[in-house]
């Protein structure tokens, strides 16, 4: 086992209790006694204080900013999908869920009912508001009148309805988890440091 023989220019030298009475060479060229066997065990071990500093990774701070990432990537994703793809008209017809128990299908939804071909028209005009640059001002007219006041299959109000405040729960959603994934990656830049550093004899105080 080495110990550290402290010099008056501040820095150390390695030895052991072999070397007791014996003179070694500091860095800074300064003849060192090396006092008794007793008085070197005395001394800083080597091995314990020379090691250089280290710092230890804040495994906590690391964990929020992946959980802020990870939470980040579906919400970007989600709002993409939300901004693309907003509540039409035309989804009214398309609100037809069905599931199996065992060999016998039922309605999920008993306000599905699709609406007829001729309505299917009026839908896909919505859906493309180009088509009105073409008509005349009066059919432009009654066809507001006609969305305003749809004919449509008696349910059409309703299902519209739910699949508007369908739409606004998942922008709600995305909304908190995308503040979530914000406050998750924040967070973690104020997470206190945490280092763990050691130093060796500095001739003076041992730190």
């Amino acid at each position: 086992m080495k110990y550290l023989l402290p010099c008056e220019c501040g820095q150390s030298v390695e030895v052991e209790p072999s070397q007791a009475g014996q003179t070694v060479v500091c860095v800074c060229g300064e003849d060192l006694l090396v006092p008794s066997m007793l008085q070197v065990k005395a001394l800083p071990v080597a091995s314990e204080k020379s090691k250089p500093p280290r710092k230890e990774i804040n495994v906590l701070r690391r964990a929020f900013l992946l959980l802020g990432i990870v939470l980040l990537i579906p919400s970007v994703v989600l709002a993409y999908r939300l901004y693309t793809h907003p509540p039409k008209p035309r989804q009214v017809s398309e609100k037809r869920v069905f599931f199996s128990h065992g060999s016998v299908q039922r309605p999920l939804y008993q306000d599905s009912t699709p609406i007829s071909d001729a309505e299917h028209t009026i839908l896909w005009m919505a859906d493309n508001l180009e088509v009105i640059d073409q008509m005349s001002p009066m059919d432009v007219y009654f066809y507001f009148l006609t969305l305003d006041k749809p004919t449509f299959s008696y349910n059409y109000i309703d299902n519209y309805e739910a699949i508007k405040d369908t739409h606004r729960i998942w922008v709600t959603a995305n909304i908190i988890l995308f503040v979530l994934s914000l406050l998750s990656i924040v967070a973690s830049f104020f997470m206190p440091k945490r280092h763990t550093v050691v130093t060796g004899w500095s001739g003076a105080d041992w730190r």
